[in-house]
């Protein structure tokens, strides 16, 4: 009981000392003392448990934290891909496949490497079967000038896939199309 009075004081006592208002001190304090006892479990863990008993601690060490993340209601997907090595990762059934595990509401992100001007038909193609699976999608282009760029590209589970055409000068439909988006 003496032991449990005295850590806050301690903690209150270095907080002061340092300037730290009492919520940061004890949210320091906290994440030292998950480093010093994930160092400690480590430590005996080696030391007394078997390969396989070690096995089977970080199985379900690992289940906890992917239970965790999906406990937070992760609503997304990251996508990274390098061009040159996932070609098979571009396809339209990959990206529907994507599409399937994102929750109502939520967001894809997939990270492209691509020509920074997005002028060579691979970029232009990826982007077009991106566009028929998801709709219209949000494209960034990093570092323009670049003959290779990320290329962020945000889809939103929310958007649908929808007929696109071109504004001409005859019959221009622009200005009723800006009128029924807003």
């Amino acid at each position: 009981m003496v032991f449990r009075k005295r850590i806050p004081t301690v903690v209150m006592t270095l907080a002061r000392a340092i300037g730290l208002d009492a919520a940061v001190a004890f949210s320091v304090s906290a994440r030292l003392w998950q480093v010093i006892a994930a160092t400690g479990t480590v430590i005996l863990m080696t030391q007394f448990f078997s390969r396989e008993l070690q096995g089977y601690y970080y199985t379900i060490v690992s289940l906890l934290a992917i239970q965790g993340f999906l406990d937070l209601g992760l609503s997304g997907i990251i996508v990274l891909l390098a061009s040159h090595e996932s070609a098979h990762l571009v396809t339209q059934e990959f990206w529907t496949a994507a599409r399937r595990v994102i929750k109502p509401g939520g967001v894809m992100i997939a990270n492209l490497i691509l020509d920074g001007r997005l002028e060579t038909p691979y970029a232009r193609n990826l982007l077009t079967t991106i566009d028929s699976v998801f709709g219209r999608c949000a494209v960034e282009v990093l570092h323009k000038a670049q003959a290779l760029a990320n290329v962020e590209v945000t889809c939103f589970a929310s958007s649908r896939p929808a007929a696109t055409g071109v504004y001409v000068d005859e019959k221009n439909r622009a200005d009723l199309d800006l009128a029924r988006s807003r």
